[in-house]
């Protein structure tokens, strides 16, 4: 395998082995050593995976400012083109390929504020979602319909049921690996869960 990846390195794109310092490394474990084959794939390729998603749909998020209405030129490029686009993606993922292992130890802090935003962002939307599909079902419940009721509370202890169940597993799974105070994430969500349902 590193006879392959030393054939491809010589041909432009970087060595993802090649470590990165580890001042600017968001995710390292604290030293300079030279990371496994494996990792330094893994890490680095998903970051330019992710730099050209994130720079496609950025791309196309400020082509569609102020689009208003599907007969806009420009919702043209949203609804359609889609072999085109598809082949621009492509091509940025392989283009990512070229760009220096340095970059993307500063897009390691960029990309860790943007998923944070991206996950506070997304809870506001499920919780929107929760809500109104609350009230919609507890309003057929209160005009006569059993089966809404019935359906709200199996729904709502299922959902309970689910949620305890998966923060009990990331919680060993979380201490098995790095006994840190990492765990207090999911243990934190659960109280914040349960606390939405007495606001």
């Amino acid at each position: 395998m590193e006879k392959y990846v030393g054939q491809i390195t010589g041909a432009g794109i970087p060595d993802l082995t090649t470590p990165m310092p580890t001042t600017s490394n968001p995710f390292g474990n604290g030293t300079t050593d030279a990371p496994s084959l494996a990792s330094g794939w893994g890490e680095l390729g998903v970051y330019r995976i992710m730099f050209a998603l994130s720079t496609f749909h950025l791309l196309f998020s400020l082509i569609m400012i102020k689009v208003k209405s599907s007969r806009d030129v420009r919702a043209g490029l949203q609804n359609g083109w889609w072999f085109i686009k598809l082949l621009l993606l492509i091509g940025g993922m392989v283009g990512a390929f070229f760009i220096p292992n340095t970059f993307f130890a500063v897009w390691g802090w960029i990309g860790l504020v943007g998923a944070f935003i991206f996950i506070i962002v997304q809870m506001m939307l499920l919780v929107d979602f929760a809500h109104s599909w609350n009230e919609s079902w507890v309003a057929k419940a209160e005009e006569g319909a059993k089966c809404y009721k019935w359906g709200l509370l199996t729904v709502s202890v299922g959902l309970f049921l689910a949620s305890i169940t998966t923060t009990i597993l990331m919680y060993a799974a979380a201490m098995s690996q790095c006994p840190s105070p990492r765990f207090a994430s999911p243990v934190l969500s659960s109280v914040f869960v349960a606390g939405s349902r007495r606001v």
